[in-house]
């Protein structure tokens, strides 16, 4: 498939095609100049059990959520590699690079730390593979966990995962093999309410986690397609 630009605005998809979820019409989202970083996201499916491998983040931005693996890549560093290295750092798992598939693309915009700053856009690159050596083991970031893919924890994970994560992974299970999921999200630019402060606590692991900037309380838009 031939690698398409970052959907920032979605100027590279057909007006008039159906999302599969979206909070509105495509044509009016906008141009968004500002991407800060870029990051990969792996997903590792183990099918015959279907089953999922998710991390639960014990530092940092979404501290205490579950998630895919993945990260920021080094200097010089293409982002398959990149994928291919945060998955063993963070999870333990090994993945040939040729089992590394690339399914989506996700800008996701959330509103900066800086009360006057423009929003952030954030380009993920989400991989899924199928096969993998190695056993899951708890690292200094992530605690590993295999999840019926029918029984995710959305409650702990970032919003915008109730929307795509299910279609993602059905989409490389069941069918469409050739094609990938583009999505943009923008998180509500409200600030100054701690009501709205998104709160989790997991009583297994024993963690508590709350991503203390009132900015990331809620989804303002989404849209997400497969192309």
């Amino acid at each position: 498939m031939m690698q398409q630009p970052l959907p920032i605005s979605l100027e590279a998809l057909d007006p008039h095609i159906t999302p599969f979820a979206s909070s509105d019409p495509m044509p009016e989202w906008q141009v968004h100049q500002n991407v800060v970083c870029s990051f990969s996201l792996v997903f590792v499916l183990d099918p015959p059990k279907q089953r999922v491998a998710l991390g639960m983040k014990k530092r940092g931005l979404g501290h205490g959520l579950w998630n895919g693996f993945g990260g920021k890549p080094l200097p010089g560093e293409q982002m398959r590699d990149c994928a291919k290295r945060e998955l063993e750092e963070e999870s333990g798992l090994v993945v040939a690079l040729d089992d590394m598939r690339l399914k989506g693309r996700i800008g996701i915009s959330r509103p900066s730390k800086h009360m006057d700053a423009p929003a952030e856009l954030v380009d993920i690159h989400v991989y899924v593979c199928q096969n993998w050596t190695g056993i899951e083991k708890e690292t200094e970031e992530m605690i590993p966990r295999w999840f019926d893919i029918a029984g995710l924890p959305y409650q702990q994970m970032w919003p915008e995962a109730s929307i795509y994560v299910f279609p993602l992974l059905s989409l490389a299970l069941h069918r469409y093999a050739d094609k990938q999921l583009w999505g943009r999200v923008e998180y509500d630019e409200g600030r100054g309410d701690s009501a709205g402060v998104y709160a989790v606590e997991d009583e297994q692991y024993g963690i508590q986690s709350s991503i203390d900037c009132p900015s990331f309380q809620s989804l303002a838009r989404w849209v997400f397609a497969f192309v």
